[in-house]
């Protein structure tokens, strides 16, 4: 239920309650318990359930706001829902009546905006977490593979059950075009976005690819791959400066990469932790 849509706080409040009763198979709340809690007769909550004129203070309806799950946000937006039915100043009425709209206008547009980065994390979801995804659409900017999407299967290792649940996951996605007659990908939009840490999938993301990295590595010869490993010991002064380095190497490397025509599709890895 939403809270900011109410015009009645009571009627908010009956609501809460019964949905939060709907969704417990035990430890139900009832009047009489919440009464207990709040320090109140349970029939004095019923009196102001049912009547009109009668109201619950502010520190009542805070805490039964507090019994009933109800966010900070949400509880305070009731007190002002309250404010405005008690008040018989035609001037404050129409001034807590232009601050409820703020608040549900604001309401409105953070929801939209926490849906649109619902849909973000869900689109992310379908391709970070399916590694195969993301070396597929990297391989889609190869002109063999996109003419040829099939010879990924032998390449990659996997069924061409899978390679066409990639193929319209990526199409689904907006990364692709894709020509189910001639089987080939007709237009590519390769996203070149690096999640930081901050992405709620960065992490998961990693360790799929690292283990799919580390199974194709031992199929291939040795001469197609540069693998180095070293534990070792440092202080802090020498670990900022390896980091500096690399994060040189890479801003060295980038535009080789962006300048270079996709000829093959190429992996790099790089990591600096602690051990203990």
């Amino acid at each position: 239920m939403n809270i900011f849509e109410a015009t009645d706080y009571k009627k908010a409040l009956k609501e809460k309650l019964h949905f939060l009763n709907s969704t417990r198979s035990s430890r139900k709340l009832t009047v009489r318990g919440m009464a207990e809690k709040v320090g109140i007769q349970h029939t004095y909550i019923s009196r102001v359930f049912n009547n009109d004129g009668i109201h619950f203070s502010e520190d009542h309806l805070f805490e039964l706001g507090h019994l009933l799950e109800l966010s900070r946000e949400e509880i305070e937006f009731l007190i002002l829902l309250r404010a405005f039915e008690s008040s018989t100043s035609k001037l404050r009425k129409d001034h807590l009546k232009k601050k409820i709209e703020t608040i549900r206008q604001d309401y409105k547009i953070s929801a939209k905006q926490t849906g649109s980065r619902m849909d973000s994390i869900s689109s992310d979801m379908h391709h970070l977490l399916d590694p195969f995804s993301v070396v597929t659409l990297a391989a889609f900017s190869v002109p063999e593979f996109a003419q040829k999407p099939k010879l990924l299967c032998n390449v990659l290792g996997f069924s061409q059950v899978k390679l066409k649940e990639v193929i319209n996951k990526l199409k689904l996605q907006g990364y692709i075009d894709f020509d189910a007659e001639s089987f080939t990908v007709t237009n590519l939009q390769v996203p070149h976005i690096h999640y930081s840490v901050d992405h709620p999938l960065m992490r998961a993301h990693q360790q799929l690819m690292r283990t799919l990295c580390s199974a194709h590595l031992m199929k291939i010869d040795e001469s197609d791959k540069r693998s180095f490993m070293v534990t070792f010991g440092a202080d802090a002064k020498a670990i900022a400066e390896i980091r500096r380095k690399f994060s040189s190497f890479l801003s060295e490397i980038e535009p080789l990469v962006i300048k270079a025509k996709t000829e093959k599709v190429y992996q790099l890895n790089f990591d600096v932790f602690e051990w203990c």
